[in-house]
């Protein structure tokens, strides 16, 4: 049994730094591009289960590749997705920029037609 349980989103994140944030209708090279698990609750779960203790994650994912790498990831972290449901047609995934110039951090996300945990998916 998982000694936290989260019920939230798990969201697939693209993080790229930058050196200034872009002004409209223009094009800037981003300086380093990573992608990860993100979104409080995967993000706290991943956290804890580093910690050493167990987590479990309640929630719905796509069936796209945002979805796949987001579970694969809680997984390879250790954290329990036996009750995660694939939704079909799902996407929840996001765009940082990190401004390494000044530490601003702004995101860009798209949950799609992602609707809130039910009674009935808990």
């Amino acid at each position: 049994m998982a000694s936290v349980v989260g019920i939230g989103a798990a969201v697939f994140d693209i993080l790229m730094t930058v050196d200034a944030f872009p002004r409209e209708d223009t094009k800037l090279r981003g300086l380093e591009t990573r992608f990860q698990c993100g979104g409080p609750c995967a993000t706290g779960l991943v956290a804890i289960s580093k910690l050493g203790e167990t987590a479990s994650y309640m929630g719905t994912v796509g069936d796209d590749m945002y979805g796949t790498f987001v579970k694969t990831e809680m997984e390879r972290y250790g954290v329990d997705t036996s009750c995660v449901k694939v939704n079909p047609g799902l996407t929840f995934h996001s765009v940082v920029l990190l401004n390494v110039s000044n530490g601003s951090r702004t995101c860009v996300w798209n949950r799609g037609e992602a609707a809130a945990p039910t009674p009935e998916d808990v």
